[in-house]
């Protein structure tokens, strides 16, 4: 039951209130901002010059096209930063976040299929109300492995529910952020940079990695604050190995953003895509490797969007099942 609060957890609007800067104001801030963020650097690339002569023609190139993915996500990350802006809320609004993409289901007989799923929240700008959950039936696109099913193959048809808990009432951290949480997060590129990079200390397999991860994590709610989404992008330009994955990243919706990502231990590439016209995440995928055990790559990409809608659609609250949770021990259990 845990898992439906990763979910309810990613909401909020703490900056309703925040006054909106005029993009040459945000570009002088955020300039003066990042001049001073540290960046780490390697001693190793004075090995790495001794040594040049063993580097073969294919990692020179890797090396030169890593450089020029880096520069490019670096000026779309600040082109991001620049523009971002939020929608103006009225209280007792909502956030309609709806999510649309593809993901791996797996059936009783260890087959994996990619499926495509919908997913809508009802998330209060106040985020002192409690969210409301709409998951769609899955249905088939394509089998990755496995041999043939014998009939057809179901998924379930979805399910609507609410609970007792606003998002206020709940634990948060940076993959379940809460509206209070959001709101004390720094606003200054190289303060949360460094907040960031404490949090993540001793986790993942790679520093720079699980930075990404978190970073990744709270933006694609969907429901971060404009100014606090400036400070990430410009975060995110200061983690090494942050690239440009695809210029051009097409949704099914017809958006296109610029795909920013890392390539991971396993050859899988997770990435946000972010429209750096008005500096929202619209979107993320991951490309899945052979790895996994099935044939050829497979690309889960996921849509997000948001808007404000006054109240909750009558029939997602006719249909919602109302689950009776407590917080024990900064855990949510229904």
């Amino acid at each position: 039951m845990n898992l439906l609060f990763e979910d309810q957890m990613r909401t909020s609007d703490p900056g309703a209130s925040v006054p909106a800067y005029d993009p040459d104001e945000r570009a002088k801030m955020l300039d003066e901002a990042v001049a001073a963020t540290p960046v780490r650097r390697s001693r190793g690339r004075l090995l790495l010059a001794a040594c040049a002569a063993l580097v073969v023609a294919g990692l020179i190139f890797q090396s030169v096209t890593a450089s020029i993915g880096s520069a490019q996500a670096s000026e779309v990350l600040h082109q991001a930063a620049i523009h971002a802006f939020d929608e103006r809320s009225r209280p007792g609004q909502y956030w309609q976040l709806t999510r649309t993409g593809t993901n791996i289901y797996g059936d009783q007989d260890n087959r994996l299929f990619l499926v495509r799923v919908e997913h809508v929240d009802y998330v209060a700008v106040d985020g002192k109300r409690p969210t409301w959950f709409v998951r769609g039936g899955a249905t088939t696109v394509r089998q990755l492995s496995g041999p043939p099913p014998t009939g057809p193959v179901t998924w379930s048809p979805g399910d609507t529910w609410t609970t007792n808990l606003s998002p206020e009432q709940m634990p948060a951290y940076w993959s379940l952020p809460s509206p209070s949480w959001l709101a004390a997060l720094p606003r200054d590129p190289a303060q949360l940079r460094a907040r960031l990079y404490a949090d993540t200390e001793g986790r993942g397999n790679n520093h720079d990695d699980e930075a990404f991860t978190y970073v990744a994590d709270v933006l694609r709610s969907g429901i971060v604050p404009a100014d606090l989404r400036s400070a990430l992008f410009e975060v995110l330009r200061t983690i090494p190995g942050t690239t440009v994955k695809d210029a051009e990243a097409r949704l099914d919706d017809g958006r296109v953003g610029a795909a920013i990502g890392r390539n991971d231990i396993f050859g899988s590439t997770g990435q946000l895509i972010v429209d750096p016209d008005n500096g929202q995440v619209i979107g993320e995928r991951t490309v899945m490797s052979t790895f996994f055990g099935f044939v050829g790559d497979a690309t889960l990409t996921t849509g997000i969007a948001a808007r404000l809608v006054d109240s909750v659609p009558k029939n997602v609250q006719e249909n919602a099942r109302r689950e009776k949770c407590t917080v024990e021990n900064d855990e949510v259990r229904c």
